[in-house]
């Protein structure tokens, strides 16, 4: 599905993850009940919720989060992106290629069970 997509709207999770792997624009949206937002909004401690972003220690992919979650603030962040020539897409390319390279060759869940295995050895 990625590979057919020009940009994508996603959530904060493994979703961005993905996109990046194939090197799909997005903007990330997230909503949650309002009573479980407020306690993570109490808990956060970091300046974004999406993987790309928190990966990348900036913000290459827009976040809205709750109320900022409109159709139209989502129409409006993602048409820019459905132009791979735009300078927005291409922009967010260059971060995701970062995130990309911060993630390393395949293998990732190889190389982490291995330390894992470690720690407990």
């Amino acid at each position: 599905m990625f590979a057919a997509a020009d940009a994508g709207v996603c959530k904060s999770g493994t979703t961005t993850l993905e996109a990046t792997l194939a090197d799909l624009p997005m903007v990330i949206a997230y909503r949650v009940h309002p009573v479980s937002f407020a306690i993570a909004i109490g808990l956060l401690r970091v300046p974004h919720v999406g993987l790309v972003n928190l990966i990348a220690g900036r913000e290459v992919a827009p976040e809205f989060l709750q109320g900022a979650a409109t159709a139209p603030a989502l129409a409006a962040a993602v048409l820019p992106l459905l132009d791979p020539q735009s300078e927005a897409a291409r922009r967010q390319r260059a971060g995701l290629a970062l995130v990309r390279e911060r993630l390393g060759p395949p293998g990732a869940a190889d190389r982490v069970a291995s330390i894992a295995l470690e720690l407990l050895g």
